[in-house]
């Protein structure tokens, strides 16, 4: 009797030992699975953070396009009236050669508006200013972001 004892308990200890080897790979692929699918949210939540920071960045650029670009058409305007301003100083100077005061009062009234001329020129190289600003920003977020991944 000792003999076949001896196979069936050789028997039992390798089913027991087949059955735990089968707990662990599914174990296994359970925890394979789970990291898996939490890598996949994690690089959707980024996709989809990053085009979402990029949305936003995109329409404050437009935005400040629209800004400058009417910035420009009052700088056309501007210049408009300056040279309506002229003919009005060109008519006054032929009408009355006498007066010479008025004339240089109107003079003086050109170079003002020549001055304001140029502080729009500087308002306009501000906002090319801003715009390098924004595009640090854009690199200084997808720092981050890298930064993120390697952290996650």
């Amino acid at each position: 009797m000792r003999p076949s004892a001896d196979v069936s308990c050789s028997c039992c200890v390798a089913r027991s030992a087949f059955l735990q080897q089968q707990q662990q790979q599914q174990q296994q692929q359970q925890q394979q699975q789970q990291q898996a699918q939490g890598g996949t949210s994690i690089t959707n939540l980024r996709s989809f953070n990053s085009c979402f920071i990029t949305q936003q960045q995109q329409q404050q650029q437009q935005q400040q396009q629209q800004q400058q670009q009417q910035q420009q058409q009052q700088q056309q305007q501007q210049q408009q009236q300056q040279q309506q301003q002229q003919q009005q100083q060109q008519q006054q100077q032929q009408q009355q050669p006498e007066r010479k005061p008025q004339q240089q009062q109107q003079q003086h009234q050109y170079q003002q508006q020549q001055q304001q001329q140029h502080q729009q020129q500087r308002q306009h190289q501000h906002q090319h200013q801003q715009q390098q600003q924004q595009q640090q920003q854009q690199q200084q977020q997808q720092q981050q972001q890298q930064q993120q991944e390697t952290h996650q």
